[in-house]
């Protein structure tokens, strides 16, 4: 019996360890604008080490210069700020299953020539993927990437 408790302890103690050491990543574009194309930041929200790089396939215009790959640590207060956001996107979801009922609100009028980001976040094996419409981007996505915006160095143009 004592046996068989240890283990089952053993056990438990093995996949909470798995849940702590799963993998959560953001992976957001940023340097948006209208000239240019986005830029991917990755950002490993357990080490806050991110790695801001041209995304692969994307050609650069010839009349700007591209910018070199960066990367390097957000310092712990920025990274607990998007911790607590990315955790929040995990729970209201990145973009709306109903997208159609979400659309045209007046609050979701952006104006701007810039593309709109690719968002992903991954917890384990859990993957979301924002969808490519303002309209059915969920605010806590929205603040997700805001927050990078203004708290990872260099992100903003």
């Amino acid at each position: 019996m004592l046996l068989s408790i240890l283990t089952l302890v053993l056990a438990l103690e093995g996949s909470l360890a798995k849940d702590v050491s799963a993998p959560r990543t953001l992976e957001i574009d940023v340097e948006l604008s209208e000239f240019t194309p986005p830029r991917r930041l990755t950002l490993d929200l357990v080490s806050g080490g991110y790695r801001i790089m041209t995304p692969a396939g994307i050609v650069w215009p010839t009349y700007y210069p591209q910018p070199k790959d960066r990367s390097g640590t957000v310092p712990a207060p920025r990274l607990a700020a998007i911790r607590s956001a990315f955790d929040a996107a995990l729970r209201e979801g990145v973009g709306y299953p109903d997208c159609e009922g979400h659309k045209h609100r007046l609050q979701d009028l952006i104006i701007t020539n810039a593309p709109i980001p690719v968002i992903m976040i991954r917890n384990g094996a859990r993957r979301l993927v924002a969808p490519a419409d303002w309209s059915c981007i969920t605010p806590a996505a929205r603040r997700l990437q805001r927050l990078v915006d203004r708290n990872i160095e260099g992100v903003a143009p």
